[in-house]
């Protein structure tokens, strides 16, 4: 599928790696969660939240890798977010090792 939905405690969590599936839903206390941007987006209002915690993995000029950790506490959400560094450099190098079939594209797309 290309998103799930998750209800819990009269909350809803929609989890999408594409935004525009989480956009449209009508319902109160919804949790978006969704990537493909790889950029860090975090929106809210009364009733909603859209949070894109940014590349979790491909970097695209950086030195990070994002995720986060979403916290409902008396209805009120928080949400934190993990920014890990890491050695880009020696990913790609083992990546080269590993010879792939167009290992030079895979790391054109996800590392620079």
């Amino acid at each position: 599928t290309y998103m799930d939905v998750i209800k819990y405690k009269k909350k809803i969590f929609l989890l999408s790696h594409y935004p525009q599936l989480t956009y449209n839903y009508d319902y109160n206390k919804v949790f978006s969660l969704y990537g493909h941007t790889h950029q860090k987006n975090i929106v809210s209002d009364k009733q909603k939240m859209y949070i894109n915690p940014g590349s979790l993995g491909c970097p695209a000029g950086t030195m990070f890798a994002y995720s986060g950790i979403l916290e409902i506490d008396k209805n009120k959400p928080n949400y934190i977010s993990i920014d890990l560094q890491y050695d880009v450099l020696a990913v790609t190098k083992e990546i080269k090792k590993k010879n792939y079939s167009m290992c030079d594209k895979i790391i054109e797309w996800f590392f620079e």
